[in-house]
């Protein structure tokens, strides 16, 4: 089979071959990325032809770095051996062209794979994923996963290293031989690039000037769109801008300055303990007695906030919205600090007893480098063996021998993050409330079509680990109850971040700011303070500036938060929730998320409390202009030093 690869050509037969193949490529290039196209508005004769001119251009762009590259790699070789490429030469031309090809398959496909389940393209947060230990194995991902993946770079690179001895044998050999067909062919391939591509960067420069959406959701569906801005030109040629209601931010980073002031504590004569538990994924309304009969039960002689929303869309600004109280953005800042919490700070100041439990990754995201980065390595236990459902239940074994065998003279904070709600949703079999259910989550051969007819059975099993934790909590909870304890310790019950079972078309979180993804239960016992039901809204950035006061801290919240105290006068107008590369306002009626990195391709519309696009949105902004511009300036409130503009057109 090789004997055809590594026939030895001269430099324009090897050229023409290489130019068969990346078209040959091109072609496979559109059918990987066809998927794209189910995300495009059709509405328009202009849509459809700048979406048929981004699909066909764009599918030539992905492999255009590949071509140039093994172009450079055969004319390098030639100019050192310009009567042809021996047969070893030949080899190394041939499998870098589909080496390259291979790797920008591969990244065209997971995109694509990543996109149609979560929305959202190749990013940082997937680069996190993927280069942070613990963050691959934070999927789930069964075993029929990793055949999958097998399976499909094994078919990839058969497909490419087989369109390349087709190209080189039988009727292609021949084709080869003509010298000019081929020259002609590509240059009136080259020209209707050239078109295409110009086609689309009018289209798109077009639609900039005339605010039309179809455009910006086709740039959007399509990985590394690039955007061309016109509208300093179209000024200056005078040409009528549609003006659209649109809040632009650049915010740098400078150095953090947290707390704003210095603390002033009088610590109390009784301190009172801290449980913490989180849940992984656990939206608002698995808060129910047939669900979480345990945790229902307690809500209902504690503190119960039925619209509480998580500070992002993910684990990490959703636990550091909860432990900081401050806007997602500021992660990246205190990673590179490595700055802890005020309240871990106070925790340790006042010799607290820390002993912290997850069922994940201390690592993954980092918070072993920032929430827990001042707590002494020894008192954080990760436990990765086993099955998620095993680990949450000797952790909270581990948790109660922990309080068993404490010192009795000191306070102690303890928390844990239970892994069954994650998907792929674990549970034993023997605790399930639902019974049918999809057994096995292969998110590789995942589409939409599959999703929408499997989706009710994966939300059984969500249920299912659902309840699972629940139990989990109850067995705590009773040890609690049988010892006293809880008559002198904060409980607070939560998840992360919520979890969408396409009810706005997607699954899972980290694509969106709707309701599923973005609301969580909270749980919140005090002894002393009394119990209650709250329905307006809340936020996680709102559990630290609660807790503190009982801790003996004197100062305003706003010292050392954005956020508000949960059992105080001051109620919460709108609550902020951040992602990779947007911060959401979050209103009574409605919602509009910003993008706060530079060339991020978001074109939002303001959306009502049902995640529904409302029309007409100037009333939002004429009403609300203030409140985004208080949100943008928060993003510099705890930076010493910060460039920052905004502006609203």
């Amino acid at each position: 089979m090789w004997s055809q690869v590594l026939r030895v050509f001269n430099h324009q037969q090897q050229s023409r071959l290489l130019n068969h193949y990346f078209l040959g490529s091109w072609f496979v290039m559109l059918f990987l990325i066809s998927g794209y196209l189910a995300d495009i508005n059709w509405s328009s004769g202009w849509a459809i032809a700048f979406s048929l001119a981004v699909y066909l251009s764009y599918a030539a762009i992905y492999l255009l770095p590949a071509y140039i590259l093994t172009i450079l790699v055969h004319r390098l070789l030639v100019k050192f051996q310009p009567s042809g490429l021996s047969r070893f030469q030949t080899f190394i031309v041939n499998s870098i062209a589909i080496l390259l090809v291979v790797i920008t398959n591969i990244l065209i496909y997971t995109d694509g794979m990543v996109f149609t389940i979560f929305g959202f393209h190749l990013n940082g947060f997937v680069w996190n994923l993927v280069t942070t230990p613990g963050g691959i194995d934070s999927m789930g991902s069964g075993g029929a996963s990793y055949i999958s993946v097998a399976l499909i770079l094994t078919g990839i690179l058969l497909t490419q290293t087989g369109l390349l001895l087709i190209l080189n044998h039988g009727y292609w050999k021949r084709v080869t031989r003509k010298h000019h067909t081929p020259l002609k062919i590509y240059r009136y391939l080259l020209a209707l690039f050239l078109v295409l591509t110009l086609s689309e960067r009018a289209g798109y420069i077009m639609g900039d000037i005339y605010a039309y959406g179809p455009v910006y959701t086709t740039a959007s569906a399509f990985p590394f769109y690039k955007q061309t801005k016109f509208r300093t030109l179209a000024d200056w040629l005078e040409i009528d801008v549609k003006k659209r209601n649109e809040l632009k931010v650049s915010v740098e980073s400078g150095s953090l300055k947290y707390p704003l002031r210095p603390l002033i504590i009088e610590a109390p004569t009784k301190p009172l303990n801290i449980i913490w538990l989180v849940a992984e994924s656990l939206r608002w309304d698995m808060l129910d007695k047939s669900i979480m009969p345990a945790s229902w039960s307690f809500s209902k002689k504690a503190h119960r906030f039925t619209r509480q929303y998580s500070g992002g869309i993910g684990t990490r600004m959703g636990m550091f919205s909860m432990f900081y109280g401050l806007y997602g953005p500021y992660w990246n800042q205190f990673l590179a600090e490595r700055r802890s919490p005020v309240l871990i700070d106070v925790l340790r100041e006042q010799d607290y007893q820390l002993e912290m439990f997850t069922s994940a990754k201390f690592s993954y995201p980092e918070f072993d480098k920032t929430i827990f980065s001042h707590v002494p390595e020894k008192n954080l236990h990760q436990d990765t063996q086993g099955e998620p459902p095993e680990r949450d239940r000797i952790n909270i074994d581990r948790m109660i021998s922990f309080m068993e065998n404490r010192d009795k003279t000191k306070p102690f904070m303890t928390f844990m993050f239970f892994e069954s709600t994650h998907a792929r949703y674990y549970y034993p079999e023997k605790t399930k409330i639902r019974d049918v259910t999809l057994d096995e989550i292969n998110y590789l051969t995942m589409s939409r079509e599959s999703l929408a007819k499997d989706i009710d059975q994966i939300k059984n099993r969500y249920i299912n680990a659902s309840h699972y934790v629940d139990i989990q909590i109850g067995r705590l909870l009773k040890y609690l109850q049988d010892t006293k304890l809880i008559d002198n310790t904060i409980i607070i019950i939560t998840g992360d971040h919520g979890e969408e079972f396409m009810e706005k078309g997607r699954w899972g979180h980290n694509s969106d700011f709707v309701e599923e993804q973005i609301r969580a239960p909270l749980v919140l016992w005090i002894p002393g303070s009394g119990s209650g039901v709250e329905e307006g809204i809340s936020s996680h950035m709102d559990i630290v500036p609660t807790i503190l006061p009982w801790l003996g801290v004197k100062n305003d919240p706003s010292d050392y938060s954005q956020g508000y105290n949960l059992l105080g006068q001051d109620k919460r107008p709108y609550a902020v929730v951040s992602d990779w590369d947007r911060i959401a306002y979050i209103g009574p009626e409605y919602k509009y998320s910003i993008p706060y990195k530079r060339g991020a391709l978001y074109h939002e519309k303001v959306k009502d409390r049902n995640d529904i696009v409302i029309s007409d949105d100037a009333f939002f902004f004429a009403k609300h202009q203030q409140d985004l511009l208080k949100i943008i300036a928060g993003m510099k409130t705890f930076r010493a030093s910060n460039n920052r503009s905004e502006s609203i057109e």
